[in-house]
């Protein structure tokens, strides 16, 4: 009688540590979201979620076994009512943790963490980066990115999914792509259905658009040392026309007219790095004029451009990954703002222009402006402001020695131009007008990056904000010099 008793407890014991510790659990789905905890200090290894032996999703994580970091989320709401299979290579007391909700783990703190974005898009879990097939769609900004939805690191290339009425306010929706038995999912539009032309699996990134004079499909793919060029009639069959070195991924191809004039048009031609070249393009070539220039510096990345735009738009539209990180959080990175492309007459030639959009207005809470600042009356105006964690800051400076000038703000530079030696923040910049004393900034401060754009978008630059020194707040600096005008916004968070 105590043997059986004995062996009833050992019994008991075991199969209770078999259900924590077991590689695979077994649910139900009747929500819509997986919650799963996640250990940056676990190793990575694949989940699988299967139902009826056939494989729904499978995916790489840090899965937690004792305390998460953060929680990331498995949209299962397409599976409702199946029976689903979980499994992890490896005993995991974590796997007893997940759970089902119609709400994500932290959808009380969503949007309100400390390092989120408060103006620029970040996906709510995970790590994004190189924006992916920007289109207009009946009525709606569609934005792709690369994606991992469970992990704040590179790995699991997913398209992730926003839409948006305003390019400003954005809302993420599902995954639109995920990764299956060919591999994940990176940049580009189609299936390359042709032999390249270097007999090489060295291609990435099509990026294909309509060429009307000869009524057929355009693809610019990244190969190798440069960008190719294929036509195709059905979007299925490409054939090589032609190659052009220099570039290094996310190729782009479109046209501008110079100066808002309809009938003087040039083709830009760029990659992931922003360099760009402007020149001519007869649907197969595309033959350079001018470049390589840069019109941005800093974390821009991969930027890409929205296709089908309305006809009574007309702008061409860019949007780029910021490469900035956000500290301590469970997302990683963002989108920069949305800016508007032109192409301008200057002393050097024809260059390329990027400014933001005009619905950047939207951001606007209250607005004030002054004109004809000492760098001293102008510290203590801007100063006002030193606590509001959302602004944009638009002015002139006027130089009266021909040194550098510059606007800092929590022990960081925002502006530093030296005149001596043409540069802005370290970077050539030579004005247009080459006498010039003065230079104009737009500068938009959000919660943990900086973009500036110079001189009406001639450059613009983006980085980290750093508040090494909150007790500095913003000075203005350099010899004799005046503030022409100053107008400063508070803004307002995007997110409901």
């Amino acid at each position: 009688m105590i043997y059986n008793k004995l062996t009833s407890i050992i019994l008991v014991s075991v199969c209770s540590l078999t259900m924590v510790f077991a590689d695979s659990i077994s649910l139900k789905a009747s929500k819509k979201y997986l919650n799963i905890p996640v250990s940056s200090q676990m190793e990575r290894k694949t989940m699988t979620i299967e139902s009826d032996g056939k494989t729904l999703r499978s995916f790489d994580i840090r899965l937690a076994a004792d305390k998460p970091d953060y929680w990331v989320f498995c949209d299962i709401s397409s599976f409702k009512n199946k029976k689903l299979d979980i499994s992890f290579p490896a005993s995991n007391e974590g796997l007893q943790k997940i759970y089902q909700s119609d709400e994500i783990a932290g959808q009380d703190s969503l949007y309100k963490e400390r390092n989120r974005p408060q103006f620029h898009f970040s996906s709510r879990r995970g790590w994004n980066n190189d924006p992916n097939g920007p289109v207009y769609f009946e009525g709606e900004y569609h934005l792709f990115y690369q994606h991992n939805p469970y992990e704040r690191e590179w790995g699991n290339m997913h398209w992730g999914h926003a839409v948006s009425k305003d390019l400003i306010h954005w809302e993420e929706l599902s995954e639109a792509l995920y990764p299956d038995q060919l591999g994940t999912m990176f940049s580009g539009s189609v299936v390359i259905d042709s032999k390249d032309k270097w007999n090489s699996k060295d291609t990435r990134d099509p990026k294909v658009f309509r060429y009307e004079p000869s009524q057929k499909w355009v693809m610019v793919l990244n190969e190798r040392d440069g960008h190719s060029i294929y036509n195709s009639v059905d979007l299925k069959n490409w054939t090589f026309e032609s190659h052009i070195t220099g570039f290094r991924e996310c190729p782009e191809l479109f046209q501008l007219p110079v100066e808002n004039n309809p009938n003087h048009k040039k083709w830009v031609m760029y990659g992931a790095s922003g360099t760009y070249m402007t020149g001519s393009f007869d649907g197969k070539v595309f033959t350079p004029e001018s470049g390589k220039h840069y019109y941005t510096t800093g974390s821009a990345y991969a930027a890409q451009t929205f296709n089908h735009i309305p006809q009574n738009d007309g702008r061409r539209i860019q949007i780029a990954w910021g490469r900035i990180p956000s500290e301590e959080m469970p997302f990683n990175m963002l989108m920069l703002l949305p800016t508007q492309l032109t192409l301008r007459q200057t002393k050097n030639g024809i260059r390329m222009y990027s400014y933001p959009i005009k619905e950047t207005n939207l951001l606007t809470d209250k607005s004030y402006k002054w004109e004809n600042l000492t760098a001293e009356q102008a510290d203590k105006k801007i100063n006002e402001f030193r606590n509001e964690s959302l602004l944009r800051i638009k002015l002139t400076l006027k130089l009266s020695h021909a040194t550098s000038a510059g606007l800092n703000f929590n022990g960081q530079s925002l502006l530093n131009y030296d005149m001596n030696f043409n540069t802005v923040n370290g970077t050539f910049y030579s004005p247009n007008d080459m006498t010039s004393m003065e230079i104009s900034a737009d500068i938009f401060i959000d919660k943990t990056s900086v973009e500036v754009f110079v001189d009406e978008g001639a450059y613009s630059f983006s980085f980290a904000r750093k508040d090494s020194d909150k007790q500095k707040g913003f000075n203005f600096w350099g010899t004799n010099i005046a503030i022409k005008n100053l107008e400063i916004c508070t803004l307002k968070s995007i997110w409901k």
